[in-house]
Parts: structure tokens; sequence; C-alpha cells
């Protein structure tokens, strides 16, 4: 994760998220999860991993980055974004989405909807869904 800002104005890489896990309906307490992203602009892969509280509850802020000619330069930005999470021996892949904008909280903006925090209620039973409403392959609720 690279905290920063070109001029001011901070480039949203991936929106603040929190989110819980549930297996079965029981909290994923001690599950490890895995957000990685990928920004085209500059090429740089990224990756962090926190583990689900005793509830099954887990946070990562938001992160951003930065770059002087990206600033200067007319282009799309293309964010390829990942979580998934190991739990009691297996993985799941929890989040895929591809990102085009760098705002903050734009994750869920599709369709004419505002935006709005990443909070999120993840059951590792069920399959991976693409949401065509709002964009990401998910097996997330979105509160």
């Amino acid at each position: 994760m690279i905290p920063g800002t070109v001029f001011g104005k901070p480039f949203c890489l991936f929106s603040e998220v929190n989110g819980r896990l549930l297996l079965n309906g029981q909290p994923a307490a001690g599950a490890t999860v895995e957000r990685e992203y990928y920004w085209r602009w500059g090429e740089k892969n990224y990756k962090d991993t926190v583990v689900a509280d005793s509830d099954g509850r887990f946070h990562f802020p938001v992160a951003t980055g930065r770059t002087l000619f990206g600033m200067l330069m007319i282009h799309q930005p293309v964010i390829e974004q990942k979580m998934k999470v190991d739990h009691q021996g297996k993985s799941y892949d929890i989040w895929e989405f591809m990102k085009m904008d760098y705002d903050f909280d734009s994750e869920l903006a599709r369709a004419g909807r505002s935006k709005r925090p990443l909070r999120l209620v993840c059951r590792l039973e069920q399959d991976m869904r693409v949401n065509l409403d709002l964009g990401p392959s998910s097996r997330c609720d979105f509160e």
C-alpha cells in the first residue's frame, strides 16, 4: 500500500473494507483475509492480510497510490481487485472487481447508485456470483 497524494488529490486504489465472514451461519473466527490489487498504470501489485476476530469481522484501511505522470497524462484508471479467505484448510475467493476510477467508495456505485462504503457480509459456503447491477463478483452481501 502506498499512502499519498499528488497535488493534494489522493488516488483510491481500493476503498476501505469492513466485513464479516460466516461459514454455515457461524463466524469464521481466525480466518486469514488477503487483499490483493494490481494497479495497471504503474504495473504495481500490492497485497496485505488481516485476521478475522472472534465474531468473524475484518477491516482493511483505504489503499491509495500516487504518481506524478498519472495526474498529468490522460489515462483510464484500471485496478484489478481481489480478496480471498483461508479458513480451516480451505481457500475461498470472496471478491473480484475491476475498478475503473480513482474515486473513494466507488466500487458499488454502478448503475447510477451513489457511492457508499464497502460493508460486506461474506458467506463462505456460497458460490461466487456476479452482481450484474453493481459489478463485483463476490460471495458477499452488501450492507
